[in-house]
């Protein structure tokens, strides 16, 4: 299976929570390029792939349906880092960091 997060709303520093969600689960998912989420999941990594334009996703698509194995690597991939570094307690624990710092908190 693949799974294809939508290209809206339109910027490089978007994505949905359904992002850690979905990889999560063990989804392969080929989601439009976000400069904000490379930083968690950088695309030389092969933990998730990223599409420019619609023309771009169909090439993916094409690639990567008979490639069954490949996508299974890719989405453990995603999985397992997922686990070590993006569940929500990790993005509320660096959520708390940034608003101590702010208010001068240790």
């Amino acid at each position: 299976m693949i799974v294809v997060a939508p290209d809206s709303p339109v910027t490089s520093w978007y994505w949905s929570n359904r992002v850690w969600n979905a990889l999560g689960f063990g989804a392969f998912l080929l989601h439009p390029w976000s400069r904000g989420l490379a930083q968690f999941y950088p695309s030389e990594l092969r933990q998730i792939v990223y599409y420019e334009n619609h023309g771009h996703l169909y090439e993916l698509i094409d690639k990567y349906l008979p490639r069954v194995e490949m996508r299974h690597e890719i989405a453990e991939a995603g999985l397992q880092e997922t686990i070590r570094a993006n569940l929500y307690r990790h993005r509320c624990a660096a959520m708390l960091e940034v608003v101590q710092d702010k208010l001068g908190v240790k």
